[in-house]
């Protein structure tokens, strides 16, 4: 069962911050996969029963009752039944939310509602009721959120005050910010860049300027970077081939590889194995 409330069109105070756009229950008891989709504003999940897996761009978390996910905005994400368990949540979308993260790479914040659970529970039963009456008083709804907002910082690691909106912690450099993170678990593979900026939701010269803005460097070369670092590492600590290295570090071609390292170096990788061993 789905039901949702689009408060598009609502009218709220010319000095609300933080704008309502649409609330939806969601009841199923039935197998459910959802599609990997992201929004132009932020979503609030409250999980009321059962267990799911929650997929958020390349990562998968477990989410059970009582359980609450903020999604920013532009960040791939979906919903998937767990076996033998209901799935019942609310979701809350959300207009110009700008918030810091405790864990800004990972695009999500994770959090349980238990210690504020009557509170939580009676505002968005409030904030239902008021929208399925469909008056001019549905202007509650805002009020409601506002407070409810309140109590989820209480719970959760978060701020939506930022002193400098060129800093780090914005929401755009949240993204750039989880491009980094994949960076550094990925360098050893294949990394397109046009994927990475439809992760994120930015095109990919936007999300190549922000990269460099933030790190000074770009992408390709910081991955570049990575593997130079990588590649170093593996000469100096094993015995493994020249060849077996290019290809750990993630090059298809060894005399490639040997091109790449002495470029960076100014020696060979077999002049620089042959350094170390002589410390």
């Amino acid at each position: 069962m789905y039901k949702l409330y689009d408060f598009e069109e609502l009218k709220t105070e010319k000095d609300c911050k933080n704008k309502l756009v649409y609330m939806s229950s969601f009841c199923c008891n039935e197998s459910y996969h959802g599609r990997q989709h992201s929004h132009k504003f932020s979503e609030i999940f409250f999980f009321i029963n059962g267990i799911c897996n929650f997929y958020i761009r390349d990562v998968c978390i477990t989410v059970c009752k009582n359980d609450f996910v903020i999604i920013p905005s532009n960040v791939e994400h979906n919903e998937k039944s767990v076996p033998n368990e209901n799935i019942e949540y609310i979701v809350l979308g959300i207009k110009n939310l700008d918030f810091s993260l405790s864990h800004r790479s990972d695009g999500y914040y994770k959090g349980n509602m238990t210690e504020e659970k009557a509170i939580l529970t009676s505002l968005l039963n409030a904030m239902i009721k008021s929208a399925e009456e469909k008056t001019e008083y549905n202007c509650l709804c805002q009020k409601l959120f506002d407070v409810l907002y309140l109590y989820i910082k209480k719970l959760s690691n978060i701020t939506d005050k930022l002193e400098n909106k060129n800093d780090i912690v914005n929401p755009t450099n949240n993204n750039i910010l989880w491009v980094k993170q994949y960076i550094d678990d990925n360098f050893t593979k294949h990394i397109n860049l046009d994927k990475l900026s439809i992760k994120i939701g930015l095109n990919k010269y936007s999300m190549i300027r922000g990269f460099k803005r933030v790190f000074n460097v770009s992408p390709i070369n910081y991955m570049l970077d990575l593997r130079y670092k990588q590649s170093k590492f593996l000469l100096r600590t094993t015995n493994d081939s020249i060849k077996q290295i290019a290809e750990e570090v993630g090059f298809n071609s060894a005399n490639y590889f040997s091109q790449f390292f002495q470029k960076y170096c100014g020696i060979t990788p077999s002049e620089y194995r042959e350094k170390c061993n002589k410390l």
